[in-house]
């Protein structure tokens, strides 16, 4: 369940209504589903599907380095949610080890598509606010350039060095 501190306006509410409907409309193993959105007693909330082994970035912190097979599955796993993702015409915008969660099984699932925006082919973010975080952001986000599948990817690729290699890229 994810809640939204009650003090945010309604331009909050709707971001938060907008990333509910952009994961709700990918239905994927690798990625986090999203159930449904509202508003109760003054409260927004999205409820998705429980993740409860923990994040990449949880796994990072606890053991440094972890190994190149565990880095290659969670990589394939991940990449095939964000494949999933683009065919529906999103780019997720904020992959990094804290947005891959990890289910029982240890199958690894992309998470948190507050940052994704449709994909356009020759969308520009010139002149907006450069979101993500800064060691996994693709340097033609930072260029404000145009961005594509690839954008995720060297994202995805920046988070597995920093899992196989105990430092950030």
């Amino acid at each position: 369940l994810k809640l939204l501190r009650k003090d945010l306006g309604p331009e909050y509410a709707n971001q938060l209504q907008h990333e509910a409907r952009i994961t709700a409309s990918v239905n994927h193993p690798n990625v986090v589903q999203v159930f449904s959105f509202g508003r109760d007693h003054e409260q927004y909330y999205l409820v998705m599907e429980l993740v409860d082994r923990g994040t990449l970035d949880d796994l990072i912190a606890e053991r440094k380095k972890l190994t190149e097979e565990e880095v290659l599955r969670t990589g394939i796993e991940v990449a095939r949610g964000l494949r999933a993702a683009y065919k529906k015409g999103l780019i997720h915008r904020d992959v990094k080890p804290a947005n891959i969660l990890f289910n029982d099984d240890r199958m690894a699932k992309i998470s948190d598509f507050g940052l994704a925006g449709i994909v356009e082919p020759h969308a520009q973010t010139s002149g907006a606010v450069i979101w993500g975080t800064p060691y996994y952001v693709a340097p033609e986000r930072l260029n404000n350039q145009p961005e594509d599948f690839r954008s995720d990817i060297y994202s995805l690729g920046a988070t597995l060095f920093h899992a196989v290699a105990g430092r950030l890229p």
